[in-house]
């Protein structure tokens, strides 16, 4: 019994983080004004979804359209140059302890 709650509850956190992250990457826009909007997670995850298309509430001209998905690259550009920056610098660090270690080496070969 407490391993199914246990399963519940696990399920219901991931999928809360993978609406997170939907709402995060997701741009939608509205075919009758074109305005483009986001969605917060919960409204994200609770409204109806038909193939490409949200049905969703309009911010601006507060009609329910079927609204279409696109990408936002400024996020999706944003977190890869964090990403690169943290490669970078691991990849910095790997270069200086591997030149002190060389160093520590050649020191202890030449005596």
């Amino acid at each position: 019994m407490w391993l199914y709650i246990i399963w519940g509850i696990i399920l219901f956190f991931v999928i809360l983080m993978l609406s997170k992250f939907r709402s995060m990457y997701s741009i939608y826009i509205c075919p009758k004004c074109k305005h483009q909007f986001v969605l917060t997670p919960v409204k994200d995850f609770f409204y109806p979804q038909i193939l490409y298309r949200k049905m969703t509430r309009c911010p601006k001209c507060k009609k329910i359209v079927a609204a279409g998905i696109i990408k936002n690259d400024e996020k999706i550009e944003q977190m890869e140059e964090k990403k690169e920056n943290v490669t970078n610098k691991k990849n910095k660090m790997n270069s200086k302890s591997k030149t002190k270690t060389k160093t520590k080496t050649k020191s202890k070969t030449q005596e």
